[in-house]
């Protein structure tokens, strides 16, 4: 069903988001290391590691909740994320080691914390990628895209970091007995440049023409091939006059909350429930200028997520505890996800 596709969407896509309406400067901050390992890795084909940090937002690593009051702080990397993870690659080895490197590429890195009722709920995305470096370049090991959920009647902020910690130093130390999965290789700037080279495989952004229908996911709308035909009464969209066919081949209305986005005569539109807005290239990136909803945490006061924050799970859980707020202005869209975003 495209409602089932569209709350699908909000589940996975919008899992998590980086920006925060409140000013860091006002926010508590929590400082996080990587715990130790308690075992090493006998012969290890590796032994060193190069960091690359390719997220949106390299400023932190999310938000827990501290204290009685349950104040909101951002958790950033002690001393930085370089030198940690240089630190766990040093706690992971020996001296059976082979002298070769690995290079880890983090994609995200998200923690996100947030009250309903008397439980208290905590989400960890992780999404990296893995390569050992060769005579011509950097080979493919392994990648992860993992979503951690935890909950506690109390307090899960040490729960979920304890976590994380172990999430992020077993992805290597798992990989590091193993070869590369393939010959192929990349070269450094491929891999700093990871973005624009995915950009210029998705149609949506290296194409000036777009097929007319409607989309009920962001795969459909990023690859231009629609879920199905879409007809509109007029020669502008309003929240009355789009429609769709049903499985009897009957015209119903499209209500704008449930479908990614349309295309009606050659133009393209993201709908979510404040209807349906005009996209716009910039910068090799996507935009819309419209309203989404963000979340007011009520138990520590703060604005904590833009686009669909957690995804639907996370916008009903914090809506249950606080109450929402409107954006109006310019949103980014998310290539990875599709997730509806606040530039910065």
């Amino acid at each position: 069903m495209p409602l089932q596709s569209n709350l699908s969407k909000y589940i996975f896509a919008g899992l998590f988001a980086s920006f925060f309406y409140s000013d860091i400067k006002a926010q508590k901050i929590e400082e996080f290391s990587f715990i130790k390992p308690e075992l090493k890795v006998s012969n290890s084909l590796y032994n060193s590691i190069t960091f690359v940090d390719s997220r949106r937002d390299t400023s932190t690593l999310g938000i827990i909740q501290t204290g009685a009051f349950n104040r909101q702080a951002l958790v950033v990397a002690k001393g930085g994320l370089d030198s940690q993870v240089k630190n766990v690659m040093a706690f992971l080895t020996d001296s059976t080691a082979t002298k070769n490197e690995l290079l880890l590429q983090l994609r995200m890195y998200n923690l996100a914390e947030v009250t309903s009722g008397f439980s208290e709920k905590g989400y960890f995305k992780f999404y990296a990628h893995l390569f050992a470096k060769t005579s011509s370049g950097y080979s493919k090991i392994a990648d992860i895209d993992t979503l951690v959920k935890l909950s506690s009647g109390m307090d899960v902020s040490n729960a979920l970091l304890k976590t994380s910690s172990s999430v992020f130093t077993d992805f290597i130390a798992n990989n590091l007995t193993r070869k590369p999965l393939s010959p192929a290789t990349y070269p450094y700037n491929y891999i700093l440049k990871i973005d624009s080279v995915e950009k210029s495989r998705l149609k949506i952004y290296t194409t000036d023409t777009y097929t007319d229908g409607v989309y009920y996911r962001y795969s459909s709308f990023s690859d231009q091939i629609p879920d199905g035909e879409v007809v509109v009464e007029g020669d502008s969209l309003r929240e009355d006059n789009v429609k769709i066919f049903d499985a009897k081949r009957k015209l119903r209305k499209l209500t704008a909350a449930n479908a990614y986005g349309i295309v009606f005569k050659g133009k393209p539109y993201l709908s979510n429930k404040f209807g349906f807005n005009p996209m716009y290239k910039k910068n090799n990136d996507l935009f819309f200028n419209g309203k989404i909803s963000v979340y007011r945490n009520a138990s520590s006061g703060g604005v904590i997520a833009a686009g669909a924050l957690f995804g639907l799970v996370g916008a009903l859980a914090v809506s249950a505890a606080g109450s929402s707020d409107i954006y109006d202005g310019e949103i980014k869209i998310d290539y990875l996800t599709g997730e509806f975003v606040v530039p910065k």
